[in-house]
């Protein structure tokens, strides 16, 4: 019995150690699995997250996609858009071009002269060519100083008696340079800046506009655009008809004080500050052509004028008609504003690489400059530059002009007008600048009288014949007169 009851408790011992073991077994089994299933749970939860972001990585690029799509539709509305406006603004181009030459008429030989004379403006064996086979109504040299004058400055005034074609022609010009031209007549009443930039009307709250500030709206608007789409802008002229009607200092002044503050930018745009309440500034593709009759009814230029405007002479007149025009009808160049656009704002930056040439030019104009001081009539740097630049100018257009009409010209447009009055040193300074102007060759004879006289025989040979001739009539009338002037 006690043998059985040992086995029956060794095997009893056995069966409760194989349950503990198995026991164990289970309880090690039922961790992996609940280890397994919070794994399960992890990897449902990554999977999920994954899910999700790619759902809004989906949904983020879906949007920037049609995004896009917008933006292109909108882009090729804008285009659409644009292409209509330039349609509609070459027919009323057109349009004008047609009324405009049916009120004034151009004969094919005389805008084709035109033509040629602004497309060759620098080539001079093209434009010589072109003069040599045309017969024009006004002096050839005359057309090749306006285009490089255009080139030099953004005023220029032709001055001429009444009649002599002045308007015509800064009218053709506009035209063969395929140009917009703005034709403005000066009221003798126009005093300040209102009259030609507007001004705010409190009465019904609006600003009044005026032709001249539609102008420059317009050419400032075309430039934007230009510079927007990257291409060339379109050249406007301004035609203040009579501009001294009214003192030119006064209703002006805001303009002509801007003009001087163009700078280049880095994009080769030129730019200024703001034109009094016109936060625009003067557009680069804006220039001013007026014209000046000198007599009882009109005001002189004062030396502010003077200096930044360019005086061309009308004193050239053809009174022969001309018949037998032949040809057809030729259509204005289409000319952008790179055509006459200045490269020269600065002396010392922008003409560096021909500092030999400007060296040269500017001890003449010392030299000039000492004469005109003994008068208290001298030029300062304004007027050096736009000389030098001029000359620049022509050398660039392989010499249009020689250098001596080149230097006569601006002789005649930049020195002369500013000599004026009665005193002896006017008319001394008249001698000297005569004895300049024929390089040291014969002078007239002082004791014979009637010197202005001798000064137009003499002319001829002078070294500036076109000056010399001038400060004849200039001394010829001081004789007469007591008084002078260059606005004869």
């Amino acid at each position: 019995i006690r043998r059985q009851i040992s086995e029956d408790q060794a095997e009893m011992t056995g069966f409760i150690e194989t349950t503990a073991q198995r026991k164990a077994e289970a309880e090690e089994a039922a961790q992996r699995k609940a280890e397994a299933e919070d794994a399960a749970q992890e990897a449902e939860k990554d999977a999920e997250a994954r899910i999700k972001a790619a759902k809004n990585t989906k949904a983020l690029l879906q949007s920037e996609i049609d995004t896009a799509e917008a933006n292109k539709r909108k882009a090729e509305q804008e285009a659409q858009s644009a292409e209509k406006d330039l349609r509609q603004l070459q027919n009323r181009l057109d349009a004008f071009r047609h009324r405009y030459e049916t009120l004034f008429p151009v004969s094919s030989d005389e805008l084709e002269y035109l033509k040629s004379a602004a497309l060759d403006i620098r080539s001079s064996d093209s434009l010589q060519s072109v003069i040599s086979r045309l017969e024009f109504s006004y002096d050839q040299n005359q057309i090749i100083t306006f285009l490089m004058e255009l080139n030099t400055s953004q005023i220029i005034a032709l001055c001429g008696d009444p009649g002599t074609g002045k308007t015509t022609f800064a009218r053709q010009m506009a035209n063969a340079l395929g140009a917009k031209f703005h034709l403005i007549e000066v009221q003798n009443n126009w005093t300040d800046r209102s009259d030609i930039l507007g001004f705010f009307n409190p009465t019904n709250g609006t600003y009044q506009s005026t032709p001249f500030l539609d102008a420059l709206i317009e050419a400032r608007d075309e430039e934007e655009y230009s510079l927007r789409h990257n291409c060339d802008s379109r050249l406007h002229i301004i035609c203040l008809d009579e501009m001294n009607l009214a003192r030119v200092e006064y209703y002006l002044s805001d303009f002509l004080s801007v003009i001087e503050s163009r700078e280049k930018a880095a994009d080769g745009t030129i730019g200024t500050v703001s034109c009094a309440q016109y936060e625009g500034g003067i557009p680069d593709n804006l220039y001013i052509i007026g014209t000046v009759n000198m007599d009882e009814t009109t005001f002189p230029f004062s030396k502010k004028v003077l200096d930044r405007a360019n005086t061309i002479e009308f004193s050239f007149v053809n009174l022969e008609p001309i018949f037998d025009i032949e040809g057809d009808e030729v259509d204005p160049l289409q000319l952008s504003n790179s055509f006459l656009k200045s490269e020269y704002l600065v002396l010392a930056k922008d003409c560096a690489a021909e500092e030999e040439y400007v060296i040269k030019i500017c001890e003449e104009l010392q030299e000039l400059n000492e004469i005109l001081g003994k008068a208290n009539a001298h030029v300062g740097y304004r007027v050096r530059d736009e000389i030098v630049f001029y000359l620049l100018n022509n050398k660039k257009a392989d010499y249009l002009l020689t250098e001596e009409q080149a230097m006569d010209k601006e002789i005649m447009q930049k020195i002369l007008p500013r000599i004026q009055g009665s005193s002896a040193s006017i008319k001394d300074l008249l001698l000297e600048l005569f004895k300049f102007c024929m390089n040291g060759q014969s002078i007239p004879d002082l004791d014979n009288g009637n010197v202005g006289k001798q000064m137009k025989q003499l002319a001829d040979n002078a070294k500036y014949p076109e000056s010399a001739k001038k400060i004849g009539f200039m001394m010829e009338r001081y004789e007469e007169d007591g008084f002078t002037s260059y606005w004869l």
